[in-house]
């Protein structure tokens, strides 16, 4: 099984891969395929999001009481199309929600990991970072990658400005 970002071998890409620093990766999560000389990334199977599953998805509209975003994998497998997720202002942590604006938790384009806590309506489900491993995992600014700074904030190493985003607590391994 690859992840994304995983080296594939080094030919012509096909579908699911890219080119990174002369070595193809893959796109997305799924199996080698190597045919005339292209390597390709498949994804066997239809995933269906289901309550309880941790979720990373693309915030792609803010309203003043939440975020929309689509669901691009699912327990680390990707998904072919995307299911609408939603994240309301009560959903992104368990303390001081008063005080809270979705604007300063996510942007558009930022990738979020979440927790599928109900179906919503027929088109969407809502989605929970009230766990400390859950929030923005990536974010960008004029193209330049966020680093995590704090539980609240993001930085831009380049210029050492702040962003206010709600983080996920990054998982250490050793």
């Amino acid at each position: 099984m690859l992840f994304p970002g995983s080296i594939l071998p080094d030919m012509e890409g096909g579908e699911g891969t890219y080119k990174y620093k002369n070595s193809l990766r893959a796109t997305v999560c799924g199996d080698v395929s190597i045919e005339n000389g292209h390597a390709s990334v498949i994804n066997k199977g239809q995933i269906i999001p289901r309550i309880g599953n941790i979720v990373l998805c693309r915030i792609v509209k803010l309203t003043l009481n939440n975020a929309q975003a689509n669901i691009l994998a699912v327990e680390e497998r990707a998904l072919k199309g995307s299911f609408l997720g939603i994240i309301r202002l009560s959903d992104v942590r368990k303390h001081e929600i008063e005080k809270l604006q979705i604007d300063k938790c996510f942007q558009p384009g930022d990738i979020v990991k979440a927790r599928i806590i109900s179906l919503g309506d027929a088109k969407s489900f809502y989605l929970s970072t009230a766990e400390t491993e859950l929030g923005v995992v990536l974010a960008w600014n004029n193209g330049e990658r966020l680093m995590p700074y704090n539980w609240e904030e993001m930085i831009d190493l380049q210029s050492s400005q702040r962003f206010p985003r709600k983080v996920a607590k990054p998982l250490i391994t050793s």
